[in-house]
C-alpha cells in the first residue's frame, strides 16, 4: 500500500493549510487557550478556543490540535473571570 505523503519530507518543508470557519468559510487567523476542564473528575488535557470574527461561531479543539500550527495565539491581558 502506498503512503499518503512522502517520507522523506521533513517538516520545514510542509506548508501550513490555512483553517477557515466551519459556518461562513471565513478564515480564521487567532485562537485562545481555555482553562475549561471537560471532565468533572479534573482529568483532561487543555482546550483551544477558535473564535470566527465574522459569524462569532465557537469551536472548542484539543491544544494539541494540528489546526493550531497555522493559527496565532491571542494572549490574553485580563486576570479573573472578566468581571
Amino acid at each position: 500500500m502506498k503512503p499518503a505523503f512522502s517520507v522523506s519530507q521533513t517538516a520545514a518543508s510542509v506548508t501550513l493549510s490555512p483553517v477557515f470557519c466551519l459556518r461562513c468559510k471565513q478564515k480564521l487567523e487567532r485562537y485562545h487557550l481555555t482553562s475549561l476542564v471537560p471532565m468533572a473528575s479534573g482529568a483532561g488535557s487543555g482546550q483551544a478556543m477558535l473564535v470566527c470574527a465574522h459569524c462569532g461561531h465557537l469551536e472548542l479543539v484539543a491544544e494539541g490540535s494540528p489546526l493550531l500550527n497555522s493559527l496565532e495565539m491571542d494572549s490574553v491581558d485580563s486576570l479573573g473571570d472578566g468581571d
